[in-house]
């Protein structure tokens, strides 16, 4: 254990020390796959902030030196960190709860509460907890004792350029061969385990699989979650069978979501996974849940997602969403697109939300080329990328499972940052790949999301703000249908009385834990 006068470290059992250094998680150091003891001892060979450069992984690591100690959080925050200072002391932990319980009670700020109704995360370093801070994405913080001092410094900081020339076939041979590597660098980090992979009718979980299947590997199992009958699961399920994985379907309804919601199990995982910064990340925690216990996958599997690879590919639309390089267009479509999730009345806090906004902006660069979307992308990739996409790994986590990201490799980063607008608009180079691979695979099967991506295309750019807040309207009216016929069947949790008071056309089911989790739902039963 480390021990560093007027420093108290909350660090629990997934952590793995030598002599004075900590680390939790999985790295490929110097393209090196390693963790558990392995990890901890280069870290312990090495200075903190060139390991944290060094490696590329998801993992958060401690170092004590004489003047105090060190710690960083990946590029993606992968792992979070918090701390806070009380009595003069310092207090770091990966479990802000545990920091909490060692602190006085005090009421959410305000400001921070409304950020977490609006985004379902907080902002910045802030969390509920108006004493407790958290890292950001690759950033490292110093703690000097005698008298303990807190400084922070960003080691990395997601943005675009400078971008390649070549046309688009030698793009795609590019890619192709940078994922080989990565795909490479994932087969020898799972070390002969099982790999799962979530598959959805769409494309970046099926880039994965076309991607082990080409590389030879065999030890993969797949399932798909959601009511039966639904559009994804089919198509994941002969994707899954054309490119000879075996596939799982597990089978969500309402009166299970209802019984999950309420189960010891959940209340705990909650307190595991929402650092008093986000809310919790349900999609496929029940699907893995079931899993574990029908035995369907073993104890030491590594869950493969592929969900967060759409923000590097330009799926979300970020690349032509701005349309003049101002801060004010920036911020108001920033606001439209994120801070959605509960519409919020109280005008003092939408205004003091929208400050803290423009501040978190104050080093865009929107004069250059490329500027307003590496600005949107900087801002997306440090709150709700690191905040709440890649915080759904602690589902794998909590189940007793590890996990990988390799869409996130900082090599696909690299890449990724240099990849003109024009090929990342509407995810083009992506999807020209994904085509090229499955035609080599043998795979004719059409993507779940080409009709959703021409829908948000229309959607997006050709009808005006005022017509979408009317189809907002109409939405609402058919409360009940939504209600019942949602392919995950989730909004089981709630009483449809309690979900027909707050759905007004835009909510979703992470509308629902947020409000919860602040004790702002509707009353049940009609009371």
């Amino acid at each position: 254990m480390i021990s560093v006068p007027g420093i108290d470290l909350g660090l629990g059992p997934l952590w793995r020390f030598a002599g004075d250094s900590a680390v939790r998680g999985h790295a490929a150091v110097r393209g090196d796959p390693v963790d558990g003891d392995a990890l901890a001892a280069r870290l312990a060979a090495d200075d903190l902030e060139a390991f944290m450069v060094a490696a590329d992984g998801g993992f958060a690591a401690v170092q004590a030196n004489p003047d105090g100690l060190v710690a960083g959080v990946d590029r993606l925050r992968s792992v979070p960190l918090f701390y806070a200072e009380h009595g003069g002391r310092v207090l770091l932990s990966d479990d802000a709860h545990w920091i909490a319980d060692r602190l006085p009670p005090e009421p959410p700020d305000p400001v921070a509460e409304a950020e977490f109704l609006a985004l379902g995360y907080v902002t910045g370093r802030d969390t509920l907890h108006p004493r407790i801070r958290q890292l950001l994405a690759g950033e490292i913080l110093t703690v000097t004792a005698n008298p303990p001092t807190v400084s922070t410094d960003r080691y990395f900081v997601y943005g675009h350029g400078p971008y390649f020339e070549e046309p688009q076939p030698a793009l795609l041979d590019a890619w192709d061969a940078t994922l080989e590597r990565i795909t490479r660098r994932l087969i020898a980090s799972a070390a002969g385990r099982p790999i799962v992979v979530p598959l959805s009718g769409g494309l970046d979980s099926r880039l994965l699989l076309l991607e082990l299947r080409r590389a030879g590997h065999d030890n993969v199992r797949t399932f798909t979650y959601g009511v039966p009958g639904h559009e994804e699961g089919r198509i994941a399920e002969r994707v899954a069978g054309e490119l000879g994985y075996p596939w799982l379907a597990v089978p969500y309804g309402m009166p299970a979501w209802r019984r999950w919601y309420r189960s010891r199990e959940f209340e705990a995982y909650v307190r595991y996974a929402d650092g008093l910064s986000t809310v919790a990340h349900v999609q496929d925690w029940p699907a893995v849940w079931e899993l574990r216990e029908a035995g369907a996958v073993p104890p030491d599997a590594i869950f493969v997602p592929g969900h967060n690879g759409g923000f590097l590919f330009g799926e979300n639309g970020n690349v032509h969403r701005i349309k003049r390089p101002t801060l004010a267009d920036l911020v108001s479509n920033l606001e439209r697109v994120h801070y959605n999730n509960v519409r919020l009345r109280d005008r003092s806090l939408r205004a003091a939300m929208r400050r803290r906004l423009v501040e978190s902006l104050a080093e865009a660069r929107l004069d250059q080329p490329g500027g307003p979307t590496s600005a949107w992308e900087r801002w997306e990739w440090q709150e709700r990328q690191a905040k709440f996409m890649c915080n759904s790994m602690r589902v794998y986590e909590f189940w007793g499972y590890d996990w990988r990201m390799p869409l996130w490799d900082v090599e696909a980063i690299e890449f990724w940052q240099r990849i003109p607008l024009e090929q990342r608009a509407r995810a083009r180079l992506h999807r020209a790949y994904v085509a090229r691979a499955s035609v080599r695979a043998g795979l004719t099967l059409p993507s779940a999301d080409r009709i959703q991506a021409i829908q948000h295309a229309l959607t997006r750019d050709f009808i005006p703000e005022r017509a979408k807040k009317v189809a907002r309207r109409v939405r609402a009216l058919f409360a009940r249908r939504v209600y019942e016929g949602h392919p995950m069947g989730w909004y089981g949790v709630i009483e449809f009385e309690q979900f027909r008071k707050l759905y007004t056309g835009g909510e979703t089911i992470n509308s629902i834990l947020a409000l919860d989790q602040m004790g702002r739902l509707p009353p049940a039963g009609g009371r």
